[in-house]
């Protein structure tokens, strides 16, 4: 090997390699398109050689094997790079820009279809048939056909047109999902002595496994396109998808809201911090806020009433989304195309807070742009209703606008003061008044979200400065709050409560209750409201009282407490906290995920130590019901947020499973009886139990 690159030094000048481009990598492989390049030696022409190098590595990072391709066997070293790693490597990657079909996208399963075209066109019949593995379905869905064959019904069925002399197939990769879905668009023809010249088009659904092997592939009519894309879908959210719930629900929510044009929902699924940034070469100017991203939407929908958006590639990651994507509809009696891709990054809720635009050929950039994406920060609380109305509010307040501060004030509104030197309750007229005194003196407020309670509630840090004529900012009036609002359904304020500084724990309790009287806390466990009550009272008896004998308590977090299997052991831990610290108080800050079977926030205990000094701990507590009663309650740091998702998605029931009832119990009794008793009584307690 070192023979060889001596050789190129001594046949050339000025010699460089450089890497254009990782086609594919896991951690012992590598396949790189590369550049050799430099000036000859005998007649002095600068020369460039493009090729393929596949590199193998050892346990020490050496390389133990290299292959080398010319340039237009990209196809061919992607197999071989598949063929050495046994059908590892299963994310998406680049592929060389000249590849045909989709721009620059490949996967498991793309190469999955190439392999099958690649076998079929050398009329390699062994090689084509061990493509295929035990349990592989093929499912036809064109409409004059519905049926589902296993693998050998599918090989018996294709071997008479594949020993068709010339028997032959292209592909065409139109779309896929993650690392193991593929949609092409595939053409046969073929003749033979007894059939003339046939061919057809179709589409397919390519599914494989981890491994690379296939899975099952999914036939239809070539005018099928929208159902074979919402074959892709399905199957990608009950595969990869599920990985990631949060931004999956996101997408899903984003695209239903724009074919209904329902632009309030989609706006719902931006942060008020939302920042747009185009790198098109004809793209648009930075866009800030969710209104500014909907109204260019709704701009296009203008131009083109009937615009629809097209997937044809997607790749989900805990932070965010990568969509290479088409606006396709009609505009001036003429039917249009616009393709474009879209990296989104996303909060722990799954909320977008920035949208990065390319164009096709800046893939790399996007893709550049994907891979840098932050881990979700699970201390940055979500907007809800509430928050959304207080940017609102405070834009109004900036703009001095006292028309739109009024607007956002439903007329039951009441403002309750409950400072100290204030204490004064007044209705909407009153605060409208107060705040117009505000706006005028020159007032201006800065937030902190402090929690959050459903989607109508906040805590909220606010810091109100004032000037006063003549002195230097640092002399200018402030004052500092805690404070509680709560908005009605369409946004309006009808509540605002204030407690001094120092009042924390009274606004924390303050928006708990409000919670539990509104229609969510309604809609919530009575016993698991009673729990979180008698904790904030440091009731154990209370406590102890609302848990089942077999509740579980398991602290996760690393400095944490372990597995309690016992409520008893689960009510001393918490005596030991309070001994601990005598105020100390539990307070959800956001829900992350709730669902029939439990619930997953981020939470903090908060208090003052029995030896003097403030604490806060931040954690994930994973809660989860059973008949109307809390069964388990897990704890977990926040740096294992995706450990606690994936906890919350496993404890999900089976829907399929039947939950026992008062006949299922009888029956476990009666059969239990019967494997104990008499021949004759056991066998009509069996009888009774299978019916």
């Amino acid at each position: 090997m070192r023979r060889c690159i001596a050789t190129g030094y001594e046949v050339a000048d000025d010699l460089a390699d450089r890497f254009d481009d990782v086609v594919a990598a896991q951690p012992d492989a590598l396949l790189v398109r590369w550049t050799t390049s430099g000036k000859e030696r005998i007649g002095g022409g600068p020369f460039e050689w493009r090729h393929f190098r596949l590199f193998l590595f050892d346990s020490d990072g050496l390389v133990r094997r290299v292959e080398v391709f010319d340039v237009d066997r990209h196809i061919a070293a992607l197999a071989r790079y598949d063929a050495l790693t046994m059908g590892a490597g299963q994310s998406t990657e680049t592929r060389p820009p000249h590849a045909t079909g989709a721009p620059g996208i490949a996967n498991a399963a793309t190469r999955a279809g190439e392999r099958l075209r690649d076998t079929w066109n050398a009329h390699d019949w062994e090689g084509f048939a061990a493509l295929f593995p035990k349990g592989f379905r093929a499912v036809d869905r064109p409409q004059s056909v519905a049926l589902e064959l296993d693998r050998e019904r599918l090989l018996v069925g294709y071997r008479s047109v594949f020993e068709m002399p010339t028997s032959r197939q292209t592909s065409e990769p139109l779309a896929t999902r993650g690392g193991r879905l593929a949609l092409s668009r595939v053409h046969w023809e073929g003749t033979s002595d007894s059939v003339g010249p046939s061919e057809i088009d179709f589409l397919i659904v390519v599914e494989v496994d981890e491994r690379g092997d296939l899975v099952a592939i999914v036939s239809f009519d070539l005018d099928e396109r929208d159902a074979a894309h919402a074959e892709l879908d399905r199957r990608y959210a009950a595969g990869e998808g599920r990985a990631h719930p949060r931004i999956a629900a996101t997408a899903s929510a984003f695209l239903r809201a724009f074919a209904d044009r329902n632009w309030d929902e989609l706006a719902a699924c931006f942060a008020s911090d939302l920042v747009v940034h185009d790198h098109r070469r004809l793209g648009w100017e930075t866009l800030r806020g969710p209104a500014a991203y909907v109204h260019a939407l709704t701009s296009l929908v203008d131009l083109a009433p009937d615009a629809r958006l097209r997937l044809d590639h997607v790749e989900l990651s805990d932070c965010g989304l990568l969509w290479v994507a088409a606006w396709h509809g009609t505009q001036g009696g003429g039917a249009f195309e616009t393709p474009w891709i879209i990296v989104s990054e996303h909060d722990a809720s799954g909320t977008v807070h920035r949208v990065d635009q390319y164009d096709l050929d800046q893939l790399d950039d996007a893709r550049a742009c994907f891979g840098e994406l932050r881990r979700p920060d699970p201390l940055r609380i979500p907007p809800n209703a509430a928050t959304r109305a207080l940017d609102r509010w405070q834009n109004a307040i900036e703009a001095r606008n006292l028309d739109a501060v009024q607007a956002w004030y439903a007329p039951v509104f009441v403002f309750d003061d409950r400072r100290r030197l204030v204490r004064v309750e007044s209705d909407r007229e009153m605060a409208i008044a107060n705040m117009r005194l505000i706006v005028e003196s020159g007032a201006r407020p800065s937030r902190t979200i402090l929690a959050t309670a459903g989607d109508r509630l906040i805590l909220q840090r606010v810091h109100w400065t004032a000037p006063r004529e003549g002195v230097a900012p640092s002399s200018h009036s402030r004052a500092d709050e805690f404070e509680v609002d709560e908005v009605d359904h369409e946004g309006r304020f009808i509540a605002a409560i204030a407690f001094d500084p120092e009042d924390r724990r009274a606004a924390s309790v303050e928006m708990f209750e409000r919670w539990a009287r509104s229609d969510a806390g309604r809609s919530q466990l009575a016993s698991v409201i009673e729990l979180r009550r008698a904790i904030r009272e440091r009731d154990l008896v209370r406590v102890r009282a609302t848990l089942p004998e077999d509740f579980v308590f398991h602290d996760r977090r690393r400095l944490g407490a372990g597995r309690v299997a016992r409520p008893d052991e689960y009510v001393v831990w918490l005596a030991a906290l309070f001994e601990q610290s005598p105020d100390a108080i539990m307070e959800p800050i956001y829900e992350l995920a709730a669902a029939h079977h439990g619930a997953l926030s981020v939470a903090r205990t908060f208090g003052t130590l029995a030896q003097g000094g403030e604490f806060e701990s931040v954690f994930l507590a994973l809660w989860t019901f059973r008949n109307g009663r809390p069964a388990s309650l897990e704890l977990f740091d926040l740096e294992d947020f995706n450990a606690a998702h994936a906890r919350f998605e496993e404890l999900r029931p089976d829907p399929l499973h039947v939950p026992p009832n008062e006949a299922t119990r009888s029956a476990c009794r009666l059969h239990e009886a019967g494997d104990g008793g008499s021949s004759g009584g056991s066998g009509i307690a069996r009888s009774r139990g299978a019916g």
